[in-house]
């Protein structure tokens, strides 16, 4: 069983490696899109700083 959790651990931090990557790239695009239910244009630096955060964690 310790396999199995060290294994999926690994396989978040690679996870949340990656979406970091992915919204540090792409938050400007998710920025422009963003028009619900106020277009206040932070969705992608919200949705980046949450992944930062939860990896850092």
């Amino acid at each position: 069983m310790q396999t199995k959790i060290a294994a999926n651990s690994q396989a978040l931090k690679r996870w949340l490696g990656k979406a970091e990557e992915v919204l540090g790239n792409h938050s400007d695009r998710l920025n422009a899109i963003n028009i619900f239910p106020v277009a206040d244009g932070d969705t992608g630096t919200n949705l980046y700083l949450t992944a930062c955060s939860a990896s850092r964690a």
